[in-house]
C-alpha cells in the first residue's frame, strides 16, 4: 500500500471505530487532469462504523473531511466516501440477494 494511503487509513482508523474500512488509489481514472499530473490524490473510501448512527450523510461526510482535513491541504485531491453504519451494510446485503 502506498505511504500516502496507509498515513490516511491508520488515522482515520484512529478517530472512527471502524468495523471496516477499505481504500484505493483511483488516480488511474485521472491521467492527464492537471492535479493527477501534480501528484495529488484521487481516493475512494469505504468505511462502516457504528459512529455512524445517528448522522445524516453530510454529517458522515463532515467527520470524514475533518479527520482528514490535515491530507486535503496537502495531496489529496478527490475524495469518494460510502460511510455506512453495520445495520445499513446488512440491509444492502438483504437487497441484493432480493435482486
Amino acid at each position: 500500500m502506498d505511504k500516502r494511503l496507509k498515513i490516511i487509513k491508520d488515522r482515520l482508523e484512529r478517530e472512527i471505530k471502524t468495523i471496516s474500512l477499505s481504500i484505493e488509489d483511483q488516480g488511474h481514472m485521472h491521467k492527464g487532469h492537471k492535479a493527477h499530473i501534480e501528484g495529488k490524490m484521487h481516493i475512494w473510501v469505504e468505511i462502516v462504523s457504528d459512529d455512524f448512527i445517528d448522522m445524516n450523510p453530510i454529517q458522515r461526510h463532515q467527520l470524514v473531511y475533518a479527520v482528514l482535513s490535515e491530507e486535503l491541504k496537502g495531496d489529496l485531491h478527490a475524495l469518494s466516501l460510502s460511510l455506512m453504519t453495520s445495520g445499513e451494510v446488512d440491509e444492502y446485503h438483504r437487497g441484493e440477494k432480493n435482486d
